[in-house]
């Protein structure tokens, strides 16, 4: 995976985690906090399966990191500074 697909990629995860978090806060204010453990249980998942992604797209993005810095020798220069949780 290179680099700018691998960026993509978490910031795409991280804003389904975003979603996943934003419906669970919708849900529960809807419900009034009376969640059915079904609905419990679906937002977690959902809420678990967005952080996961996450996890995999950042492994990715350091696999492309460290591709990058092998191929240049460590003459890559990277602006992190997008970095948040």
């Amino acid at each position: 995976i290179d680099w700018v697909r691998a960026k993509e990629k978490v910031a795409y995860a991280r804003a389904g985690l975003k979603a996943a978090k934003e419906m669970q806060e919708r849900q529960r204010e809807a419900t009034g906090g009376n969640f059915t453990k079904t609905e419990i249980l679906t937002t977690e998942a959902s809420v678990t399966k967005a952080l996961v992604s996450l996890n995999e797209a950042l492994y990715d993005q350091i696999v492309a990191l460290a591709t990058l810095e092998r191929v240049t020798a460590g003459g890559i220069r990277l602006n992190l500074s997008d970095r948040s949780g």
